[in-house]
């Protein structure tokens, strides 16, 4: 897909409707940017629900911070053996082309699936923009 990396995103067409692939293991991945390309590419992150995937339940749109957060996700360390949490939500990065990578992730623990290890400061931003 053109602007993206092949080893992340990957559209096929058939009967004139495409389809997105992306890829959330990989056996060279060793930081967050390896598994997902969008480095500056991502105007909002949305936290959505659990419980339907859907409903968003909060969002970050100031673009300093969509930028930090974004970073820390890029240079985040990988260990794909890690098994999730127990508080998971979706984050949904919302990206200048209006397509949306969504990933799930668990503030408990602190991982964005699959395997990249967040910084506490991540969770943090995240609990911040939910509602009270």
């Amino acid at each position: 897909m053109k602007g993206y990396s092949p080893t992340f995103r990957l559209a096929a067409r058939e009967n004139n409707t495409f389809t997105l692939y992306e890829a959330d293991t990989s056996l060279y991945a060793r930081k967050g940017a390896d598994l997902l390309n969008i480095g500056g590419k991502v105007q909002a992150i949305g936290i959505v629900s659990d419980q339907d995937g859907v409903t968003e339940l909060g969002a970050i749109k100031d673009p300093k911070r969509v930028t930090a957060l974004v970073t820390m996700v890029l240079e985040a360390t990988i260990d794909q053996n890690r098994q999730g949490g127990n508080r998971p939500y979706f984050i949904a990065f919302h990206l200048v082309d209006g397509t949306v990578v969504t990933r799930a992730y668990w503030l408990d623990t602190g991982e964005l699936a699959r395997g990249i290890v967040l910084p506490k400061a991540f969770g943090l931003a995240i609990e911040a923009a939910l509602p009270k």
